[in-house]
């Protein structure tokens, strides 16, 4: 079975970059974990550098609640100088690497679609016909396991926590895949401003999700029951009066978006960038796979990406 690899590119150079080290490094960092787990290259059907992109579009979470993500600009201004500086400093450099995503595999980048969204199409789409390995350090990745009816064929390669299935998503990042969506929707994200149970963290809500068997209406009965009366300390957060809207409100906003929400502009851009009759029948040939060369060229990066984007300080 042919593989297809997915990179979430830019939280992978920032790692990088936030570490003072070169944000290109994420080419050889993706080499050696592949080969560290035994992937061939000749088993790669192709390499997709998930991405954000720049460019507006339609996006399901803002339509259904505006404030998703608004606060950001109020942090950057709270940066100081420098912080900004070195903000805009990465960001024209991830921008840069895109040419060297495009000569590694495929970037894709769809206006008003995350890098998470990328990674979730390609496995609700090719998750049953192709097995899937996904490279990021996000744990929220974990959700992809249930996009398909075929889990088994979705692996994770997480940069600090190994190799990452569905049967070891637990002992791994604390909470089952098909419990880590329910955890953000009562929780909520507070670096995506989106509100959730005040005092609800991740241990005290795998007591409940384990004291009701994973069943999701009896998490929602014993939470809201509990939460009304105050146990634990928890309590609704300071913009929500009912809880029901808001475990409703997250839901809409924090599940996987697929394939069918998007429109039919950009269902056209992601064929356009990743057609399968195009992308996944290499037979080993492109240098997108050919990790031997990868390893090869990449000691010459630096004067490359120095002479041809000329990103000052970027090395």
């Amino acid at each position: 079975m042919k593989k297809i690899v997915v990179v979430d590119s830019k939280l992978l150079a920032y790692y990088f970059f936030h570490r003072r080290e070169p944000a290109y490094k994420i080419f050889r960092k993706v080499a050696e974990l592949l080969n560290d787990y035994g992937i061939h290259p000749n088993e790669i059907g192709k390499i997709v550098w998930a991405m954000d992109s720049n460019k507006k579009g339609y996006n399901k979470r803002k339509s259904v609640y505006p404030e998703y993500k608004a606060h950001r600009k109020e942090l950057t201004k709270k940066k100081t100088q420098a912080e900004q500086a070195r903000q805009k400093e990465f960001e024209k450099l991830y921008q840069n690497m895109e040419s060297l995503f495009k000569y590694f595999g495929v970037p894709i980048a769809i206006g008003g679609i995350e890098a998470d969204d990328v990674a979730n199409i390609i496995v609700e789409r090719f998750g049953e016909d192709y097995e899937i390995i996904l490279v990021s350090s996000d744990r929220d990745w974990s959700f992809n396991f249930e996009l398909t009816k075929t889990p088994k064929n979705i692996k994770i390669i997480h940069l600090t926590r190994g190799l990452i299935t569905k049967s070891n998503c637990e002992d791994k990042l604390e909470i089952p895949s098909e419990a880590a969506l329910y955890f953000q929707v009562y929780a909520g994200i507070a670096k995506e401003n989106v509100s959730g149970i005040v005092k609800l963290g991740k241990k005290t809500f795998m007591k409940y999700w384990k004291s009701v068997g994973g069943n999701v209406k009896k998490l929602h009965e014993v939470l809201k029951e509990d939460v009304l009366n105050g146990k634990r300390g928890m309590s609704l957060p300071d913009d929500a009066t009912d809880f029901d809207a808001l475990i409703k409100r997250n839901l809409q906003i924090l599940s996987p978006i697929l394939y069918e929400d998007l429109t039919e502009e950009q269902k056209a851009e992601f064929k356009e960038q990743f057609d399968p009759s195009n992308h996944l029948e290499d037979n080993g040939t492109n240098l997108a796979i050919n990790w031997e060369s990868l390893f090869k060229v990449i000691p010459i990066f630096p004067p490359i990406v120095k002479s041809y984007y000329k990103v000052k300080g970027a090395m």
